[in-house]
């Protein structure tokens, strides 16, 4: 079962802290036994990072690709919302229209005259029938 101990080396290290000949990662600067590791004494010497610090430089890659990839997607769904700016303004403008025409109808005031008149007598012969009609 795996030593769970973040002082050794590895999970696995059989050395533990007594062992003398140690090497340090350059990088996150924590200490392994080469023995744990399986290096050889020339593997061992000089500037050495540990091989989860190795894959720093690939993983930041990766994720300069993935944020570029994510600024492109952006930059093509705000320029879709912009392009639909104006078919938004025109609909807005047709709703507001619309809203004021039927306000109008409702109230009479925007008609011109000759309209109003013309609307009065269509409710007034409405009006005429349904009374006919209820007499009958």
């Amino acid at each position: 079962m795996a030593n769970k101990n973040k002082s050794l080396c590895i999970p696995d290290c059989k050395k533990g802290k007594k062992e003398e000949n140690k090497i340090r990662c350059c990088i996150c600067a924590r200490w392994f036994h080469p023995a744990c590791l399986k290096l050889t004494e020339e593997e061992a010497e000089g500037i050495w990072p540990c091989f989860t610090c190795r894959q720093l430089p690939s993983k930041v890659d990766n994720l300069q690709q993935s944020m570029n990839q994510l600024m492109e997607m952006t930059k093509t769904i705000l320029g879709k919302i912009s392009d639909q700016s104006p078919v938004l303004n025109t609909i807005e403008s047709m709703k507001h229209e619309i809203t004021g025409i039927s306000q109008g109808i409702l109230s009479k005031t925007d008609l011109p005259d000759n309209l109003c008149q013309t609307i009065d007598c269509v409710k007034k012969e409405i009006q005429e029938r349904n009374n006919c009609q209820s007499s009958s």
